[in-house]
């Protein structure tokens, strides 16, 4: 993924990427971005996990098994 112009999430918490399957979100990982509001990263995804929809929540440090909050940035995920 690549992120651009999100400031570094605040001291004690961490941004979380979601993948929205069948109406329920599924972690796929943590992230945090550099000090100008940047990230590229690999997140992995679980195999056969079919989702079309991600979604970005800001949560205490290491993450959350569901989200705590609702999502500030949602994407539809483009088929190649």
């Amino acid at each position: 993924m690549a992120v651009f112009d999100l400031p570094p999430a605040p001291a004690g918490r961490t941004y979380q990427l979601w993948a929205i399957a069948k109406g329920k979100p599924v972690s796929l990982g943590v992230f945090n971005t550099a000090s100008d509001g940047r990230l590229t990263a690999a997140l992995d995804v679980p195999p056969g996990l079919a989702f079309e929809l991600t979604a970005v929540t800001e949560e205490p440090a290491g993450g959350s098994p569901q989200p705590t909050q609702t999502p500030f940035l949602v994407g539809k995920v483009a088929a190649d």
